[in-house]
């Protein structure tokens, strides 16, 4: 979720109604950044942790579902 995406509150919203139904939902916080901001990657420090993060994450799901 980016700070400055118009689109933030539907994903807020989603992500508590996922969670009120028992599913797993996790929200990035995003901090400065605007919607489209995965481009940057490399040349923005918090779109970097958000790549880490997202890849920790896949990394860690992938690896106890094998």
């Amino acid at each position: 979720m980016a700070q400055f995406d118009p689109l933030r509150d539907d994903g807020m919203l989603y992500a508590e109604r996922l969670q009120a139904a028992g599913v797993a939902a996790t929200l990035y916080p995003g901090k400065g950044l605007i919607h489209g901001c995965l481009r940057a990657r490399g040349q923005v420090a918090e779109v970097d942790r958000l790549y880490e993060y997202l890849l920790s994450y896949l990394r860690e799901v992938l690896l106890t579902e094998v």
